[in-house]
Parts: C-alpha cells; structure tokens; sequence
C-alpha cells in the first residue's frame, strides 16, 4: 500500500513539474507577441479587470477545494457528495458576484482606475462561474494525485492565447482580445475536464454538510483573502508614496521573480497539500513526505535565490532590458529571499492545512501584514532601494512564525531541514564565490551569463560530490522514466 501511494506521489510530482514548465515555456512566447502588438495602456486595463477577478475567485470557491482534497471522508460518505455541494454553493455565489458587478460595474470601472470600461469588466466576470465549475473537478483530480490530467487540460489552456488572443490583438488592437481569450481558456478548461473526469454534477444538497465544510473552508478562504492583500495591497501604498515609474519597477521585478520560482512552487505545492491530506492521521509519514519534499525543492531553490542576487543586474538586463536597471535590487533581493520564503512559508502553511488547522495560518498571515505596512509605508518614503530590501527582509517574519507552529503541530523541525539540505549549502556557497569573482571582474553582460553557466556546473559538481544527493538523482530518474 505504502509502496502504490509512494509511485502515485512520485507520478503526481512528475506530472505537475512538466505541466508547470510547459506552462511557463509557452507563455512567454504569446506573451512577447502580445507586448509588440498592444499598448503599454491595454495591459494596464486588463491588470486592473483582473484585480476584480481575483479577488471574486476568492470567494467563489469559498474553501471547498481545500476542503475537498483535505477531508477524511468517513465509512458512510461519498466525496462526491461534497462535491456536489461544493459546486452548486460555488455556482450560486459566482451568479451572485456577477450580478452585483453588472450593477455597480461603473463604479467599480472608477474604483480601480478605468473609468468607461464597466463593459469590459461586466463580459470578464463571465469567467466567474466557469471556473467555479472547473474549481471542483481539479479539487477531485488533487485528491487522487492525479496530475496527469491536469496537465492535458493546463497545456490546452495556455495553447489558447496563441489561436485566439494574438489573431485577435493583431485585428482589434484592443483590450478585448485578452478578456476574450481568458474567456475562451476557461471554456476550454470546462470542456477539458469534462472529458478527463468521470465525476458529473447532479443536484445533491445538505445544509449539514455544507455547515461542516463551512468551517474548515470559511479560514481557508480568510486565508486566500488575506495572501491576496499580501500580494496586492502593498502595491496600493508603493503607488501613494511614489509615482507611478516606481510602481511599475516594483509590481515588474515582483512578478518576474514570481514566476521564476513559480515553476518549482506551483508544481510541488498542490501536490505536497494533497499527499499530506491522505497521509494527515499517520504523523512519521507526513513528516517523511514533507522533508522530502523540502530536500528536493531546497536543492534548486538555494542555487536559484543566491545565483539571481548575485547577477541580478544581468537577470534584470536580459528579462526586462537596459531601462529596467533601477529594479536590478528589488529583483536580487526578493529572489534571494523567495527561496527561502517557499521552503519556510509556503510549505509550512500546507502542513497546517492539511493537518485541519487554516485558523493557525490566518492568525500567523495577520501577524504578517502587521508588519508588512508599516514595513512598506516608512521604506518607501525613505527610498525605492530601501523599500527593495525592507520589502524582501520582513518576509522572514513568517518563516519564523511558520517554522514554531509546523514543529508544535507536526514535529517538524527546520534544523532537520537544514542539515538534510547540507550539500546544497555547501554547493551553494562555493558557486557563490566564483559568481562574485566574475561579477567583480565587470567584464559585460556577455561573460556574466557564461559565469551564470558556469556557476550551475559548479553547483552540480560539488552537489553530487555527496552519496545521498547521487542516490536521490538515480531514484529521480528511474521514476521520471518509468
């Protein structure tokens, strides 16, 4: 049994990897198309549409898909009952949320900085109920661990932009083509899952029921709503203390970094949340799975940290270009930072979770933004580089936090993570001092992305160096090739 559940792991584990890096090598590519095609003004609308669609996702899930891959069910139950649940409670709300912005959508057009566009916003928000119908199917797909659909169904996503996005942009030139293309991307997300999973929705309610998942996902939605102002109400304070060129430098550098670490976050975290959901009542498995875990995201994420702060200003030339250089600290910093921040943040919330305990991981997100306003109030009136290093230093404060609770929780301890993680320092710290000689030598942009090169080799040089580290990437690949 231990041995199905470890090849299903190692499966899942696969398969949401690929679906993230597919994701990531296909993106860019409309992407590039896209910002030669429409105006700097289009993409500053849609961000703003978006701002609106995120924070009604929030609530049009309400916590039931953390729910339905957590909960154990009991003898009696189906999970397909909840789900049913789930997904007509997330339907209703949807309605609910669009016909309140079809009300006020010209207020709200004003709110967020886009007078005359509430059309835009009113035919967007028609992706609220779509996804609230795909929010319970890939839940039951997470359950299982089984990513491999979900890969099919995320590669014909991301597919979307190019066959109906960029010929649109290239007849319109207008905003419309990206609100038509989400709108088409989730459709096809519908129809995807439609076919890949056999679970169909039927009319199946109990206010019983619905009470109990209320009280698991109600904080896991607090939750949601308070990462959501973690990432975008900082933004908020950076534009009413400096212009509008800084904001631009901030939110840029930010998501850049983001999305970098995003190929190894959004690819381990559902899949470490629904491994130690199952794994939730028996502890020194839960443990085993999550060190393991954090060992083998720990050996890409310290060299990836320390190698973007230490040629920052290259990664900052080569991703943005050469009018982008006053954002090169902001994006050292916060990369460096971002490696630590998912093994010690991220991860640990996931373990809180799943161990049934959202309420702890809201009260530590409070703690958070109490520090992170006036942390990002008084650095930005001080200066932009200030404001580059407080911004990515007050993060620690919820390692620190996270890292007491998951040991009083789970008895998971971050020295056990450290050591287990020994040869990445080590490899670490030695490509870190070729990585400072060559930038030292300031021979161009040219020899540092070659030192860039040359540092990763040095990194799996010494890495492999150790026996545990060798025995780890032949277990690794057996598994990717079977």
């Amino acid at each position: 049994m231990q041995k199905e559940f470890s090849q299903k792991l190692a499966n899942a584990t696969k398969w949401s990897t690929i679906t993230e890096v597919m994701a990531k090598l296909i993106t860019p590519i409309t992407s590039l198309i896209l910002v030669r095609v429409l105006a700097p003004d289009i993409f500053g609308i849609v961000a703003s549409v978006n701002v609106v669609i995120s924070f009604c996702d929030l609530f049009t899930d309400a916590g039931f898909q953390k729910y339905i891959v957590q909960h154990e069910i009991e003898k009696a139950e189906s999970i397909y009952t909840y789900a049913n649940i789930a997904f007509w409670t997330n339907f209703l709300i949807s309605l609910l949320f669009l016909s309140i912005i079809c009300i006020f959508a010209s207020d709200i057009a004003i709110l967020i900085g886009c007078p005359g566009k509430a059309m835009a916003i009113v035919v967007a928000c028609i992706n609220l109920p779509l996804t609230s119908f795909s929010s319970v199917q890939t839940a039951l797909l997470k359950r299982e661990l089984n990513f491999r659909p979900l890969f099919f169904s995320r590669i014909f996503t991301v597919l979307v932009p190019a066959v109906v996005t960029v010929p649109i942009a290239f007849i319109t030139h207008s905003y419309w083509s990206m609100i038509i293309g989400t709108i088409v991307s989730n459709i096809v997300t519908v129809v995807t899952m439609f076919f890949l999973l056999d679970w169909r929705p039927h009319f199946e309610y109990a206010f019983a029921l619905l009470k109990r998942m209320l009280s698991f996902g109600s904080w896991a939605l607090f939750e949601s709503v308070l990462v959501w102002v973690i990432n975008w109400g900082d933004i908020f304070i950076v534009v009413s203390i400096l212009t509008s060129y800084y904001l631009g430098l901030y939110q840029t550098s930010m998501n850049l970094v983001n999305q970098i670490f995003s190929i190894i976050s959004a690819s381990m975290v559902p899949v470490l949340f629904s491994a130690l959901s199952r794994m939730q009542s028996n502890d020194s498995e839960f443990r085993k799975i999550y060190y393991r875990f954090t060992f083998l995201s720990g050996m890409l994420l310290f060299p990836m940290g320390v190698g973007i702060f230490i040629f920052r200003e290259t990664v900052c030339f080569i991703a943005l270009g050469a009018n982008w250089s006053d954002s090169a600290t902001l994006i050292g910093t916060w990369g460096l930072i971002s490696a630590f921040a998912i093994l010690f943040n991220s991860y640990a919330s996931t373990v809180l979770i799943a161990k049934g305990r959202p309420k702890l991981s809201v009260i530590i997100q409070i703690i958070q933004i109490m520090f992170i306003i006036p942390t990002v109030f008084f650095s930005a009136k001080t200066s932009f580089e200030c404001l580059s290093y407080a911004r990515a230093a007050v993060r620690v404060i919820g390692m620190i936090i996270y890292s007491y609770e998951i040991k009083k929780i789970a008895d998971i301890s971050i020295f056990h993570i450290i050591n287990e993680l020994s040869p990445a320092i080590i490899a670490t710290i030695g490509m870190s001092f070729l990585g400072t000689w060559i930038i030292s030598l300031e021979k161009g942009y040219l020899i540092n992305l070659a030192g860039i090169v040359a540092c990763a080799l040095i990194y799996i040089i010494l890495a492999l160096l150790f026996p545990n580290v060798r025995q780890e990437c032949r277990g690794l690949f057996y598994k990717i090739m079977c």
